[in-house]
């Protein structure tokens, strides 16, 4: 049965704006998400975090209807790899977007973080949530930093209009790589 309101339109794409992968400064904690798990191999010492904390929005997927098996592997997902990166790591659980903000905040404190670093949020429920999160940890003194992934950078300006045309150049951005 299909619904009977119409879907929004496709947002409009937006243009990049630079984002190096910086260094650490001052005490520093590395904030994972399940749509960027492992993040922290872009540094070349992950040791320089003085904490890891991984963050999985599970009401939200409930909302949306999401499986529990893909909720399970995707949470699983995240454990390993926070696990893997070598660095202490905790898990954040909040049930809204104000929620959010406040644990990261709760957690900052706990570990006298005074700088958190997260790979860029570009679209999904992670576009939605961060911008909040991100206001109350700067009104709270805690310095922010987005970074973007190097593949980010390559892949996006091929996905403008649909999957095919990114799929036609996935050979060449792949091959830039090597």
């Amino acid at each position: 049965m299909l619904p009977e309101e119409p879907l929004p339109a496709h947002p409009k794409p937006m243009n990049l704006r630079p984002l190096p992968v910086p260094r650490p400064q001052a005490r520093t904690g590395l904030l994972l998400c399940e749509d960027d798990v492992r993040s922290w191999e872009l540094f070349e010492d992950p040791g320089l975090f003085d904490g890891l904390a991984s963050i999985f929005p599970t009401e939200i997927y409930h909302k949306h209807s999401i499986q529990e098996s893909t909720i399970s592997f995707r949470k699983n997902l995240l454990k390993e790899s926070a696990a893997q990166s070598g660095l202490s790591g905790e898990r954040i659980h909040f049930i809204d977007q104000k929620a959010l903000g406040k644990e990261i905040l709760q957690w900052a404190k706990s570990r006298h973080l005074e700088h958190l670093m997260i790979a860029e949020p570009a679209v999904g429920f992670w576009s939605e949530l961060w911008p909040g999160a991100k206001q109350i940890l700067q009104d709270n003194g805690v310095r922010v930093t987005e970074f973007r992934r190097p593949w980010d950078t390559a892949f996006y300006p091929h996905a403008r209009k649909g999957f095919f045309n990114l799929k036609r150049e996935i050979p060449r951005v792949l091959e830039s790589f090597k």
